[in-house]
């Protein structure tokens, strides 16, 4: 009988106990979803904020114009065909490996096969062989 009187008490404890917990899950609960709000609201704006920059700065890419930098290919092109293919080269078939990373006789025979196979080199815009190459 002590044994059901001391549970009876238990029991009641229990159920005021589960109660308090009860009304203190709602109050976190409702504690947590103000916050969580809170933080939607500040990712929104901080959302709003990088996609308005981001635009401001993708708009002020497109509005600016490419930098042109006049090259004169046929000049270079000249001085190239000076430098490596002429009677007497400047630079050696060594330096020629060295800056292009392969050897001048491997170069022009891609020059004659390309020659071969392209109809542009039949046009007279692209040496064939190396006394094409010449001036």
């Amino acid at each position: 009988m002590l044994h059901q009187a001391g549970s009876s008490a238990s029991d009641e404890f229990d159920d005021s106990n589960e109660s308090l917990q009860s009304s203190d899950l709602d109050k976190e609960h409702k504690d947590f979803m103000a916050e969580q709000e809170a933080f939607d609201s500040v990712a929104a704006s901080i959302m709003t904020k990088l996609k308005d920059h981001h635009g401001a700065e993708s708009s002020c890419r497109r509005s600016k114009s490419k930098l042109y930098i006049f090259r004169d290919h046929e000049h270079a092109h000249e001085e190239l065909v000076s430098q490596y293919f002429s009677e007497f080269p400047i630079y050696t078939d060594l330096m020629f490996r060295t800056r292009f990373w392969m050897r001048k006789s491997l170069f022009l025979h891609i020059v004659t096969a390309l020659g071969a196979w392209s109809p542009i080199s039949h046009k007279g815009q692209m040496p064939l062989t190396e006394k094409d190459c010449r001036h």
